[in-house]
């Protein structure tokens, strides 16, 4: 099961300032054996790719991309004896890509391959001194690609998680306390071993930007000649922009890793008008990052073009790197290698009652977080309650502070060596030299976050929920409010300087509106149940645009917008402003046949908004080659999604179902641009998958 938390999340959920989603997987069946298996598939023969070109052409003849997708699985539990019972679940995601590369680079195909793999064991066993569950958890993710984007770039990418749960659960008669009798209290002690590690190989340790042409007002007026450079590098015929094209990689290998080890008790029970809940977890938290060997990439290019008049009949490298007659390297960054590592031990306390008078419902809560990296006491109040004045009418409220965990994320990037640029020239006579000279100012950040207060998040929400007596149908009204206070922000110290401080700020609301009614269907023939659903939401945010310190890996790919430029990280802050404020969904669900037979339909409505576009044009800004996005007003778009599924076998508890799910039924492109680099447009596509219970 999955459960979505938006507001009054329960005070046992933490290290967040928004909503929660908790997953809870099947647990061992005591009482028969069963099991499920299931397949599903999509590809690229069923999905329609529109050419969404604005004169509906393709002149530079390009492919829509082939891919198949394949989901699996498979889930087996029961008892192995009167004491112990157990599961065994493996599922798997297979996935294969070709698609062509730029133009630029001779529309050569490129391959991507990924496989995803999920291995679950989980032993129950239940005694006279309570249920003994050991649990093993493993996720082996495999990923390899060539970017489209880059003449040889190839990245293999390797995550593999494993946890290790020992959980023991006990059930207590009656027990008197000073605070009164507790009935049906449960005790849950928990430890658990994590570990993650990602892995990205490049076998690149140097990238360079070579310039094809130079343009101005749409004219071209220089374009290279080196043949071994116009072998794989060419000019888009139908662009206006330079063009530029990349060889190498991101640079070195690159891992980060994470271990935890964390031990919790969780105390349930009834007490007075309703229950109450406490616990606690004690966790230590190391992490590990690393870049194996320095990196070099070449920035920025100097070209004949850019050249006085006299010198335009080459340059004179003198044996120095990254140069050419026609044109050389003027600026390159180096990344140095490093491996660090940090820890931090932090402790989580949670205490919470659930009590009921007569028509009146409160929730108070309090939770507690410390750790030892910032060292700062953080309490964190919930207080939520419901009123049912008269039947059929139920009124809610809250009030809850929810605490940031992401101070360990900067702390690892705090020892870091960030990039140091070079730039270099030529003489009079175009003698280029290997004197790469250091900007006398450098880019400078402090990523320590230890003396800092943590981020949270204060939110205040309503809420009315209404049952109409002449539809008997269920009206619910919401409204959210949220304030973001204390957030990470950079402070600019000058000259390049930046440090982390708490002057981030930010703001949501959100108001709802929903409905819901279950019509009666014994007139209709085969209609089993029906269903419909409705809701209308508008929101708002606003954070300060400094409120996310950047990581600098991300000066290989940079956004300007508006004269300033972001990473792609940072820019999400800018788009975050932008957000779809009102959006409507309509949607119905029915079965048929005794069961037999499920059909759905949902409707989307994203009303017009303002947001930011990729106009498909670089620049080089500060000597980095940016992609340059503006401002767009968007129109409202219309989406239909359906979801069926047929009940082919059914012989009493084994049964097989064939699903069918099919997104944008109706071909919609919306506000989707194309371009003649990329001129499709994804629009309707279906999933098929088949699903077995025995």
């Amino acid at each position: 099961t999955v459960t979505v938390i938006d507001s009054n999340v329960p005070a046992r959920y933490g290290n967040f300032q928004g909503g929660v989603v908790s997953y809870e997987l099947m647990k061992p069946s005591a009482d028969r054996w069963h099991g499920s298996a299931s397949v599903g598939f999509k590809s690229d023969d069923l999905v329609t790719y529109n050419l969404a070109t604005v004169d509906g052409l393709n002149p530079l003849d390009r492919r829509p991309p082939e891919f198949t997708k394949v989901q699996s699985s498979f889930s087996l539990t029961g008892p192995i004896n009167e004491i112990f019972s157990v599961i065994a679940q493996y599922s798997r995601q297979d996935a294969t890509t070709s698609k062509q590369k730029e133009y630029t680079y001779y529309s050569e195909n490129v391959d991507e391959t990924s496989l995803n793999q999920f291995f679950r064991l989980q032993l129950d066993a239940n005694t006279d001194y309570g249920l003994f569950t050991i649990e093993g958890i493993v996720t082996d993710y495999s990923q390899g690609f060539e970017s489209p984007h880059w003449r040889d770039m190839q990245i293999d990418v390797s995550t593999l998680t494993f946890a290790g749960k020992l959980k023991h659960s006990y059930i207590f008669d009656a027990v008197d306390t000073p605070f009164g009798r507790i009935l049906g209290l449960k005790l849950d002690s928990t430890a658990v071993v994590s570990h993650s590690a990602t892995r990205n190989e490049t076998g690149k340790k140097m990238a360079r930007v070579y310039e094809l042409t130079e343009v101005s007002d749409g004219t071209v007026d220089w374009t290279a000649t080196d043949p071994d450079l116009l072998s794989w590098c060419r000019a888009d015929p139908t662009s206006t922009s330079r063009t530029s094209c990349r060889e190498g990689g991101y640079g070195a290998n690159k891992e980060q890793g994470q271990t935890t080890y964390t031990f919790g008790q969780t105390a349930t029970g009834e007490l007075w008008a309703g229950n109450f809940e406490a616990g606690y977890d004690l966790s230590h938290i190391s992490v590990r990052r690393t870049r194996e060997s320095d990196f070099t990439y070449y920035t920025a290019t100097t070209t004949l073009w850019d050249a006085p008049e006299f010198m335009r009949t080459g340059f004179n490298c003198l044996g120095s790197e990254a140069c050419g007659s026609e044109q050389y390297a003027s600026r390159k960054t180096i990344w140095q290698a490093f491996d660090n590592t940090t820890a931090l031990n932090q402790f989580d306390a949670w205490l919470q009652f659930e009590q009921t008078f007569d028509w009146l419902t409160i929730r108070p809560g309090v939770r507690l977080q410390f750790d030892d990296y910032q060292q700062n006491i953080n309490v964190a109040p919930r207080l939520t309650a419901t009123a049912t004045p008269v039947e059929g009418i139920e009124v809610t409220g809250g009030f809850n502070r929810y605490y940031n965990a992401t101070s360990l994320a900067y702390a690892i990037r705090d020892n870091e060596p960030l990039g140091r640029a070079y730039k270099r020239g030529h003489d009079d006579n175009g003698n280029v030299g290997d004197s790469w000279i250091a900007p006398p100012r450098q880019r400078a950040y402090g990523y320590s976050a230890s003396d800092l207060d943590t981020p949270y998040t204060d939110e205040w929400s309503t809420g009315i929920k209404v049952i109409d007596p002449l539809t008997e149908g269920t009206f619910r009204l919401r409204y959210i409010n949220r304030a973001m206070k204390d957030q990470y922000a950079k402070a600019d110290l000058g000259g390049l300087v930046w440090q982390l401080t708490n002057a981030g700020t930010g703001a949501y609301e959100s108001a709802t509106a929903e409905y819901a009614k279950t019509f009666d269907v014994e007139r209709i023939r085969f209609l089993e149940n029906l269903t419909l659903t409705g809701s209308f939401t508008w929101s708002a945010q606003e954070i300060s645009s400094n409120s996310y310190f950047e990581d600098e890996d991300d000066l290989l790919d940079r956004i300007l917008y508006n004269g300033q430029s972001y990473s792609y990280g940072g820019f999400a802050v800018i788009t975050g402003n932008m957000d779809i404020p009102m959006r409507a969904q309509l949607a119905m669900t029915s079965r048929w046949y005794e069961g037999r037979f499920d059909l759905g339909f949902a409707a989307n409505y994203n009303f017009p908004f303002t947001g930011v576009e990729d106009t498909g044009r670089t620049e080089m800004f500060n000597g980095v080659r940016h992609d340059v996005w503006q401002d767009k007003d968007f129109d409202g778009t219309l989406t239909v999604d359906m979801h069926s599924s047929l009940k082919l076998v059914q012989d009493g508890d084994r049964s097989v179902r064939l699903n069918l799910t099919v997104s944008n039924l109706f071909n919609e492109t919306g506000n989707a641009t194309a371009d003649n680099s990329n001129p499709f447009i994804r629009g309707r596509s279906a999933w098929i998958g088949l699903n077995a219970t025995f």
